[in-house]
């Protein structure tokens, strides 16, 4: 099978967030990428087996929650509510630690990640 060049390109629009006093910096754009539908179709695919693969050899952790099909925001919030509750049931204690890693991708070594894939 053949795909052109226009399947896997994608056109990026910046769109500016609400903080205007910073226009001339890179971080108050918020970069949207459209993708033509047989890019959409083949990312769709290769997504759907990559994900059903790595379940079945049982690559994806229980505590994942993020990017995982069924699980949500929500039920990360609740996991972690039921421990507590659990934790003061039992009288231990409870330590929560939340790390918000922003713009991790744009700070990676990309020839580090290129190797790793």
């Amino acid at each position: 099978m053949m795909f052109s060049p226009s399947v896997g390109t994608a056109r990026v629009i910046a769109i500016p967030k609400t903080d205007k006093s910073k226009l001339y910096t890179v971080q108050v754009y918020r970069s949207i990428s459209l993708l033509p539908t047989p890019g959409k179709c083949l990312e769709s695919l290769v997504i759907g087996r990559l994900s059903s693969f790595l379940e079945s050899i049982g690559q994806i952790p229980h505590q994942q929650y993020g990017f995982t099909a069924g699980r949500s925001t929500t039920d990360a919030i609740y996991k972690v509510m039921e421990s507590v509750h659990l934790g003061r049931k039992l009288g231990t204690k409870c330590c929560l630690l939340a790390l918000d890693i922003a713009g991790a991708f744009d700070n990676a070594w990309h020839p580090a990640v290129l190797t790793s894939l």
